[in-house]
C-alpha cells in the first residue's frame, strides 16, 4: 500500500488531497479546499488538477523511483 498526497496553492484557493494506492486501485481518503479569495474555486474534479496529475505521472515515468513531485506553477488568469 502507498499513500500519496497533493497540495495546490493557487491564487484563489488552496486544495489538498490524500489517497491510497493498492493493487492498482486508487482510493480517495481525504480532500479539502480553503478559499483565499471570496470567489468560488474551480471544482475539484476539473481544470488544473488534471494537468498536475499528468505532470506527476510523467515524472514517475521518467524516474520510477520518484516519491515526491512538486509543481510550482504560476497559472494566471485575467479578469
Amino acid at each position: 500500500m502507498t499513500l500519496a498526497s497533493g497540495i495546490d496553492v493557487g491564487t484563489g484557493a488552496v486544495k489538498a488531497v490524500i489517497f491510497r494506492v493498492e493493487d492498482g486501485q486508487e482510493d480517495w481518503l481525504a480532500r479539502s479546499t480553503l478559499r483565499i479569495r471570496q470567489r468560488d474555486p474551480v471544482s475539484f474534479h476539473t481544470g488544473h488538477f488534471y494537468s498536475m496529475t499528468s505532470h506527476a505521472r510523467g515524472a514517475r515515468f521518467l524516474d520510477p523511483k520518484t516519491v515526491t513531485i512538486l509543481d510550482c506553477g504560476a497559472l494566471m488568469g485575467g479578469r
